[in-house]
């Protein structure tokens, strides 16, 4: 949750790793969010942007399998970075309160939001 808090520099509520479908509940009760899954909006965006470059999906699914440190895989990072502010501008728009879901993929990929 941390590394998606930085990825788009929102706002974010913590919960400790047992209580996320109480919180997620009382979330819902209270204010009624839009439940967004972070983890297939990064991917959206990350081929909308390979799409924007010009770069074949199957080269993203390569560099996403390759070993850290390869230099796939830091090509993959610096398309993930690029994804970033198109993951920002949908979640600024969006009407009302968002709840953000499966946040895995920031860790994964050590984004950064600087």
């Amino acid at each position: 949750m941390e590394y998606a808090l930085k990825a788009v520099g929102l706002p974010a509520l913590t919960v400790a790793p047992r209580l996320p479908a109480r919180a997620e509940a009382e979330l819902w009760r209270r204010c009624r969010p839009k439940r967004l899954r972070f983890d297939t909006l990064l991917t959206q965006a990350r081929l909308e942007q390979a799409q924007s470059l010009k770069i074949a999906w199957t080269r993203v699914l390569e560099a996403d399998s390759a070993a850290p440190g390869r230099r796939g895989g830091s090509n993959l990072a610096r398309l993930v970075q690029k994804a970033l502010p198109i993951l920002k501008q949908r979640f600024r728009k969006a009407a009302g309160p968002v709840l953000l879901v499966h946040p895995g993929l920031p860790a994964r990929y050590r984004v950064n939001s600087e």
